[in-house]
């Protein structure tokens, strides 16, 4: 067939696929299709590999100038390294010791050799205290040093270099006492640097292993004595230092000491392999030039064997001796800690520092020690608790600068509760706005007096938090580590149930005392504030005070004054309210009770013709009586309704019945003097036979009808300013008086008793405070 010898690479134009049937040309067409993804893939595989190999060379690029780079640095420090001046000088002074026709003798050559080597020593051993490394090496080289100097000073003929490596020799022994000052105050030093450090004391300066000890104890007590103002910093390093350094001489006393010393003592210093091994030192060359006593010289360092019970001694001696001390510190460093919470926290780590180490640490004694952190904290605590309660008194500074302050616009007339500002006020979101103003209002609180308020609510709040905060002192986990079986010490309770039980007590009762006494003190502040009132504005000045202390009793911190309970102010109170009580009976006198008479004779009763009953009596007071009532509380109500409890009414009661009593009396001796003068005006009339008209005259009827009336209006007056019977007794006088002068007749007085107590009734609602 045709389609048999087709093939599609042989094509020359697409025309040519056209010259075959349809399947043929769907054959070539796929044929094509097929061709060309072939060719795309391997396009794509050819992309990807020469891509490939174009980001391996830049990735070598790469490496290959970072390489470069490392090679530059190298030899720059190559170059740096390479002092030629020094390679130089080594060189020509290498070269003078081996020239042999320089013509030297041999001490010539011994001391050139023994002065390179104490140069090199010198030089080695700052080289090593500037690294850091072991202060026992930095001590071998140093007494070499010294060794090779007491040599060479001994020469006839010493260079004067000699006089210049002696000043280098002082410079690297103080140095090294730095840095064994340094190892053995640091709290991060192991107990194996501390012994090498010690042992290095002993080498350098000629010290016995209890020298070096106490060097050790005397170190760590000067860091010990060094308060910080932070004490958040102080108390837990210092007495971390105290506890490790109690633990390592613990250590010490085991003989490890001893042990390193005698290591020491073992063979002479210049056979030592920790020496031979400094290349530096060039031992094989300079080393057989070296006297025989530098060369054989073994140190011998006094090793003081300590009996178990000498040891001890020392250890607690210091112990008691360095724990004073931190005590002092810490109450020093504690004074800055203002801060309740923190003081706890401070406490809370300090004590677990002490317990976790307790079971391991000697000391003079554990309980000694918990004991005095217990005191010293708590002591802290109850000073800062009694500074927070006398920040109370600031409430008192308030009050006294306000009345220093108080103008004639102060105080003024409260606020009614159906005052159009008050009822205009937004109800919506829950009407917080409205029922603050209307409290306000209620109370009667100014902003002089929200100002003073936040102060004590600040105030309450600090308390309050650390009441909270000694609560939960209860119930801190410790770790109660002391031995029940030590015979040594005997202890009460354990420390648990002081940490969690005594100590919260003891604060609580610290609070208790010092809230206590700070209201004490704030009452004798507003005892000097009322003294100072001056003669203008008392009542409102008293208003105002007696507004804080009413606030103040409200808001009193309960749960710490616990079953006491706050009497604040009680001497206080009834003086002011006697001051509110004068000022409104003073607006108000008792003298407006009963009617004054417009002329010298007697006038018909008011309200005469309203007698009832047979005989006829009254059965309401004088209108005048029932106006004066009324006056009386709206004075007291323009003062404040707020002011007027219970105690403030009795004391206006008191002094308003005092003053009623005497209002009745004159009105009783003004009646029987009017009677008088009556009698005499109608014999004058009779004996000038002059004629007039009987109701203009007063009759012994209308006499008897003022004293009925008076009698009605005395009980009235006694039910509305009820007080305790023992008050009473002037009034109750008065009206037996009167009871003399009225016929009683078919019961007139009961009756009269009977319809004032029942006017009172009815009327009572309309003198709300006088009712109260």
């Amino acid at each position: 067939m045709a389609t048999d010898a087709w093939d599609s690479r042989n094509m020359k134009s697409w025309k040519e696929a056209f010259q075959y049937p349809i399947p043929t040309v769907r054959k070539v067409e796929q044929e094509l299709r097929c061709d060309i993804a072939s060719n795309r893939e391997k396009l794509r595989s050819l992309v990807g590999t020469r891509y490939r190999e174009l980001l391996g060379t830049a990735e070598t690029i790469v490496e290959m100038n970072a390489e470069s780079s490392e090679v530059e640095t190298k030899l720059a420090s190559i170059g740096i390294r390479c002092n030629t001046s020094l390679i130089g000088k080594k060189s020509v002074n290498l070269t003078d010791i081996k020239r042999e026709s320089t013509g030297k003798s041999e001490n010539d050559r011994a001391l050139a050799g023994q002065l390179v080597l104490l140069h090199r020593c010198t030089t080695v051993t700052g080289r090593l205290l500037r690294k850091h490394d072991s202060p026992l090496l930095a001590s071998k080289l140093m007494v070499i040093s010294r060794l090779l100097y007491k040599t060479l000073s001994q020469t006839p003929n010493a260079p004067p270099f000699l006089e210049t490596l002696r000043s280098q020799l002082s410079s690297v022994q103080r140095l090294i006492r730095r840095r064994i000052l340094r190892i053995l105050g640091s709290a991060n030093s192991s107990i194996e640097d501390i012994i090498d450090s010690m042992a290095a004391f002993c080498l350098s300066d000629n010290a016995s292993s209890l020298d070096a000890i106490t060097h050790f104890h005397a170190i760590r007590f000067s860091c010990i004595e060094k308060p910080s103002e932070n004490a958040g910093e102080y108390i837990p390093k210092a007495l971390g230092l105290y506890v490790q350094t109690l633990q390592t001489t613990k250590a010490i006393f085991s003989r490890r000491l001893s042990d390193a010393l005698g290591k020491l003592q073992a063979q002479p210093l210049l056979n030592d392999s920790n020496i031979r091994n400094l290349d530096d030192l060039d031992l094989d060359i300079l080393g057989r030039w070296v006297t025989t006593d530098v060369k054989n010289f073994t140190p011998w360092i006094k090793s003081d064997d300590l009996s178990r019970q000498s040891a001890e001694h020392i250890l607690k001696t210091w112990s008691n001796k360095a724990f004073h001390r931190f005590l002092e510190c810490g109450a020093v460093s504690l004074r800055n800690a203002t801060d309740f919470a923190q003081v706890l926290s401070l406490r809370k780590r300090a004590i677990d520092i002490w317990l976790s180490a307790v079971a391991v640490t000697p000391t003079h004694s554990a309980v000694s020690i918990l004991e005095g952190l217990r005191d010293v904290f708590n002591t802290q605590l109850k000073l800062v608790l009694l500074n927070q309660a006398q920040r109370l008194l600031s409430v008192g500074d308030g009050v006294k600068s306000h009345i220093e302050q108080w103008t004639q616009t102060d105080g003024g007339t409260s606020q009614s509760l159906w005052d159009a500002n008050v009822t205009s006020l937004e109800v919506s979101d829950g009407a917080t706005v409205f029922k603050r103003v209307l409290t306000q209002t209620l109370l009667g609180q100014d902003s002089r007096i929200a100002n003073i308020l936040e102060t004590y609510d600040s105030w309450l709040v600090a308390i309050e938090n650390s009441r909270r905060s000694v609560d939960e002192m209860r119930h801190t986990k410790w770790e109660d580590t002391f031995d029940d079986d030590d015979d040594d010490e005997e202890f009460p309770t354990s420390s648990v149930e002081l940490l969690n039980q005594d100590d919260p007590r003891q604060l609580r009762e610290a609070q208790k005392d010092a809230v206590g006494q700070a209201f004490l003190d704030l009452q004798r502040c507003f005892s000097g504030v009322i003294d100072a009132f001056g003669d203008s504005e008392n009542s409102l000045k008293a208003a105002f005070v007696l507004r804080l202390i009413r606030d103040l009793r409200r808001g009193s911190p309960s749960e710490i004054l616990q079953d006491d309970g706050l009497d604040f102010a009680q001497d206080i109170v009834p003086g002011l309210q006697q001051t509110l009580a004068e000022e409104v009976l003073t607006s108000v006198p008792a003298s407006k009770i009963l009617p004054s008479p417009k002329r010298s004779t007697l006038s018909r009763v008011p309200g005469r013709t309203l007698w009832e009953k047979n005989p006829e009596l009254p059965i309401q007071p004088l209108p005048s009586t029932f106006k004066y009532f009324r006056r009386l509380v709206e004075a007291m109500e323009s003062l404040g309704p707020d002011l007027w409890n219970s105690s403030a009414v009795i004391v206006l009661k008191k002094t308003a019945h005092k003053n009623a009593v005497d209002s009745f009396s004159a009105k009783f001796e003004e009646l029987k003097m009017s009677a008088k003068q009556t009698e005499n005006a109608k014999e004058q009339i009779e004996k000038d036979n002059s004629t007039t008209e009987g109701d203009d005259l007063t009759t012994p009827d209308l006499v008897r009808d003022w004293k009925i009336q008076l009698l009605l209006d005395a009980f009235y007056v006694r039910d509305v300013l009820s007080v305790p019977p023992d008050e009473t007794e002037p009034m109750n006088k008065f009206i037996e008086t009167l009871q003399g002068e009225v016929e009683e007749q078919d019961g007139a007085v009961g009756a009269l008793q009977e319809a004032a107590h029942e006017f009172w009734k009815r009327t009572e609602m309309l003198f709300g405070l006088l009712a109260t």
